[in-house]
């Protein structure tokens, strides 16, 4: 995506109205759910004529993967940031955790809109999904495994593959994180961040 500055006026204003239908879609799933809501519904939610929607979307399933792929860009950017902001490698590796948990939990409506449509959405979109997104989830594990290896070479925790070390991480947290999401639990996501940061530092074994 270009600069803002660099950007002409039809296009600034091509951005908005891009994000606001996007915005206006996130917030009808959640209402309505993915297949009750129409491409009409969204361009009247985002006070737009309908004709506009089309304009930036040829049909539902290309406004969903937007929708998707941006929400999965913000995680991201959010983790990273989170990350480079902590002083020591130590509060590096707790942020991975926490920065995720932070994310989910102010966006759990959309995470909640999706876990409960992923088994009926048509599987050329999924496919076309995991394609787009592919890159992102690589280059964001690359970043957990860096985190983790500079870590390992300060003292701070012991050393093992960082690569596969990521890939722990991810799939101990994920299925906590669905869990929690879907059972509309009110208990505090601060419970998921105690019970991975104790399995992760302290392990199974018995003292």
């Amino acid at each position: 995506m270009p600069a803002t500055a660099s950007l002409t006026r039809k296009e600034r204003d091509q951005q908005v109205r891009r994000r606001d239908l996007l915005a206006a879609a996130e917030r009808l799933f959640a209402q309505k759910g993915y297949h009750h809501t129409t491409m009409e519904d969204i361009a009247h939610e985002a006070q737009y004529g309908t004709g506009t929607i089309y304009l930036y979307f040829k049909k539902k399933e290309e406004l969903y993967e937007a929708l998707l792929e941006r929400k999965v860009g913000e995680y991201v950017t959010h983790v990273h940031d989170r990350v480079r902001e902590a002083e020591s490698h130590l509060e590096k590796v707790r942020t991975l955790l926490s920065a995720k948990l932070e994310f989910f939990e102010t966006h759990k409506e959309f995470f909640r809109i999706y876990l409960a449509e992923l088994s009926t959405l048509d599987s050329t979109l999924r496919r076309c999904s995991a394609k787009h997104r592919e890159k992102m989830y690589y280059d964001h594990q690359a970043f957990v495994a860096q985190t983790l290896s500079d870590a390992m070479r300060a003292g701070v925790i012991r050393e093992v593959d960082p690569t596969k070390l990521a890939t722990a991480f991810t799939g101990v947290v994920n299925p906590l994180l669905s869990e929690w999401i879907k059972s509309r639990s009110k208990d505090s996501i601060c419970g998921i961040e105690s019970f991975v940061t104790d399995l992760l530092f302290k392990g199974l074994e018995k003292r």
